[in-house]
């Protein structure tokens, strides 16, 4: 994870059997998934009450409900956020990924929770934007602007919602895999090559998106809900994490099915 010292996993008796389940290379994602969750019960919870967490969640609520209005900019200035007009549309996803940055390390001290989720920001709302726009090179604002508010119907916004929670989710998982994985790579080993290895981190963040379907099943009927009642502030984007992550942490373990 870049500059993060990554450590060595816990050696107790349920980090041992996550450590064995890695070791051995076949374990299905669900499976190591469901040991990291019952090694980390105590870490994950806390997630209920991360303050990064629903400060990004109220953002992306921010810049998709604005982008209906032509006063678009000024009205996110109204909010805190406040972004160049002059900017191209690339330009201003990155002053906003800035922003986002700086509020963060403003507000909170710095964690790998707070990186992780900042990176699931950037990523979701990014790719969404990207999928909507032609090309985000040589865009106007008011190009990402009409993107953005694409995403801004209740669900358009629960897919962009389920792929920040994904990202955010499958980036703890990894951090906590990679902690270990690397012990593990060769061709007497559980991973064969980097390949392998590679190959089962996709899995993982394929699994990680399969358990937050639950989240587009009731976050856009919230979004359009609040949105119309005019009461979405950072209280209530805390309230929806809360039980966003009660929600996926109870579907870890259970079968599901690829969207």
């Amino acid at each position: 994870m870049g500059h993060i010292r990554l450590g060595r996993l816990p050696r107790t008796k349920k980090w041992r059997e996550v450590i064995a389940l890695i070791g051995e290379g076949t374990a299905p994602p669900n499976e190591v998934v469901e040991a990291l969750a019952r090694a980390a019960e105590a870490r994950l919870r806390t997630l209920e009450n991360d303050p990064a967490l629903s400060y990004l969640y109220w953002l992306l609520t921010r810049v998709t409900w604005l982008a209906r209005r032509e006063t678009f900019v000024s009205d996110l200035e109204v909010q805190g956020v406040r972004i160049p007009e002059d900017v191209s549309g690339l330009t201003f996803l990155g002053k906003l990924g800035e922003l986002a940055s700086k509020e963060l390390r403003r507000r909170y001290a710095p964690s790998i929770l707070s990186e992780l989720a900042l990176r699931a920001f950037k990523a979701a709302l990014g790719e969404a934007v990207y999928e909507k726009a032609t090309t985000l090179f040589g865009t106007s604002l008011e190009d990402v602007r009409l993107a953005l508010r694409q995403l801004s119907s209740p669900r358009e916004f629960s897919h962009l919602v389920r792929a920040f929670f994904a990202a955010y989710l499958s980036g703890i998982f990894e951090f906590f895999l990679s902690k270990e994985a690397s012990n593990h790579v060769g061709w007497t080993r559980g991973f064969s090559d980097p390949r392998s290895l590679a190959e089962f981190q996709g899995r993982l963040r394929k699994y990680c998106y399969e358990i937050t379907q639950i989240l587009a099943d009731f976050s856009g009927e919230w979004y359009s809900k609040h949105n119309w009642l005019d009461d979405i502030d950072e209280g209530q984007a805390r309230r929806f994490v809360a039980y966003a992550i009660t929600k996926v942490r109870s579907e870890i373990g259970r079968e599901v099915v690829s969207a």
